[in-house]
C-alpha cells in the first residue's frame, strides 16, 4: 500500500514506496530467473531494478547539483557513487549478476533517499537539462518536476515488474510486497 501522501514533504517516501515495489519482485527469485526475460519485453527484472536504482540516483544528485548543469559524461561518476560500474539502460543482459546484488543496488538508491529526502535540493530549483529535452519541456524543470518524473517512471516500470515476475512464477505483488516490508511497515499494516 502506498504511503498516505498528503503534502509535498511527502514524494520521498511515495518513491521508496516504488522502488521497494520492484525490490519485492525479486522476492525468492534465482539469478537466472530475475535476469530472464519471460515475455516479449527485452527487459528483465534484474534490468528493471538496476535501471531504475540508477536513475533515481541519477536525477536526484543531478537536481542536487542544479543550477549547474550536469552533462552526461558525468553519469558514470555519479553512478560510482552507489557502486555502479556500468550505466543500465534496462535491456542489458544480466545473467552475471547474483540477484542479491541487484537487491543491494536497490537498497543504496533507497537508502540515498531516505538519508537525504527533500533536503536534497529545493522544489523550486530549476534543473538545467541542456540537450535532454521531453516533449513540452525546454531547457530546464523544477526540483518537484524531478520528483514527479521519478515517481511516475518508476511507478511504470513497477507495473512492469508485476508482469514479469506473474509471468515467472504467477507470484502476485501484494503477496511479495509483504514479504518484503520493513519492520516498520508491517507493524503499520497490522494496526489498520
Amino acid at each position: 500500500m502506498p504511503p498516505n501522501i498528503d503534502s509535498t514533504q511527502d514524494l520521498p517516501a511515495l518513491l521508496i514506496h516504488e522502488l521497494r515495489q520492484i525490490r519485492a519482485a525479486l522476492n525468492g527469485l534465482s539469478t537466472k530467473q530475475a535476469a530472464s526475460r519471460p515475455t516479449v519485453s527485452a527487459l528483465s527484472l534484474s534490468s528493471i531494478a538496476m535501471h531504475c536504482a540508477q536513475v533515481a540516483h541519477g536525477w536526484l544528485v543531478t537536481a542536487q547539483r542544479a543550477p549547474e548543469f550536469v552533462p552526461i559524461a558525468d553519469y558514470p561518476g555519479i553512478s560510482a557513487q552507489l557502486g555502479f560500474t556500468r550505466m543500465h539502460e534496462g535491456a542489458e543482459d544480466l545473467a552475471d549478476v547474483p540477484v542479491e546484488a541487484v537487491r543491494r543496488q536497490l537498497d543504496r538508491s533507497i537508502e540515498f533517499i531516505e538519508s537525504n529526502g527533500l533536503t536534497l535540493f529545493e522544489l523550486d530549483v530549476r534543473v538545467p537539462l541542456g540537450d535532454r529535452q521531453w516533449p513540452g519541456v525546454e531547457g530546464s524543470v523544477s526540483g518537484l518536476w524531478v520528483w514527479q518524473h521519478l515517481i511516475a517512471e518508476v511507478a511504470r516500470h513497477a507495473g512492469h515488474a508485476d508482469i514479469l515476475r506473474e509471468s515467472i512464477d504467477h507470484a502476485l505483488s501484494e503477496d511479495l510486497t509483504e514479504l518484503d516490508a520493513p519492520a516498520s511497515d508491517a507493524s503499520n499494516q497490522q494496526q489498520s
